[in-house]
């Protein structure tokens, strides 16, 4: 676990700004580019809980002025002295599956105007994002803004294989009646809707003396 001094008394210690976390999705999963500008204003340093969650650091800067300790799920930046310092950190985040469903959760850093890109999802694809604005599709990639709950939950629905070999259908009908001397006369009416396939023609089978008229 990381020591209660490490983490600071202070979240105000450091801020971070123009905050963007970019998603590139692909058949393995989900990986993130997050950038920020940090603003650590003790001389002595400071540090700030990142991120969190089911994730794996994939690439970090060559030349940074600051370090990155991991505990459990936890990744806190720690910086030496004070001062204004670009961050930037690429991961990968467990998918979770669940039927055609699909879902992301991490917790974030929590700063104002903490904008999301993310690439690669279908366009038939609807994403939904909590605690955010409603996400806009824009050449291939879906925008929005997260509010300042660290909290992130991201859940898309995957398209589903179509099968168009069986035809289904429901139909009903209404038939009437009238008798007179010697004749027995027949009014019906059918209502057919097509579920799924497709349907040509309808064919009826008259059994018994008599004529369609």
């Amino acid at each position: 676990m990381l020591s209660h001094a490490l983490l600071g008394d202070n979240i105000k210690d450091v801020k971070l700004h123009d905050f963007v976390l970019s998603g590139q999705a692909d058949e393995a999963g989900m990986s993130f580019r997050l950038t920020a500008m940090a603003e650590v204003k003790p001389k002595g340093g400071a540090s700030i809980l990142l991120c969190k969650g089911k994730i794996a650091l994939v690439e970090l800067q060559e030349e940074r002025s600051y370090r990155i300790e991991r505990s459990d799920e936890d990744y806190v930046l720690i910086f030496e002295k004070a001062g204004k310092y670009p961050v930037e950190l690429e991961f990968r985040a467990k998918v979770e599956e669940d039927d055609d469903l699909r879902s992301v959760e991490l917790w974030l850093a929590s700063t104002p105007l903490r904008r999301l890109n993310v690439l690669g999802l279908p366009e038939e694809v609807k994403l939904e994002v909590s605690f955010a604005t409603r996400p806009t599709l824009s050449q291939g990639s879906y925008s929005c803004v997260l509010s300042a709950n660290p909290k992130l939950s991201m859940r898309w629905k995957v398209a589903s294989e179509e099968f168009s070999g069986k035809l289904f259908y429901a139909s009903s009908s209404i038939a009437e009646l009238s008798v007179s001397p010697g004749l027995l006369r027949q009014s019906h009416l059918l209502r057919a809707e097509v579920l799924q396939g497709d349907l040509d023609s309808l064919e009826f089978l008259l059994v018994g003396e008599g004529e369609v008229v």
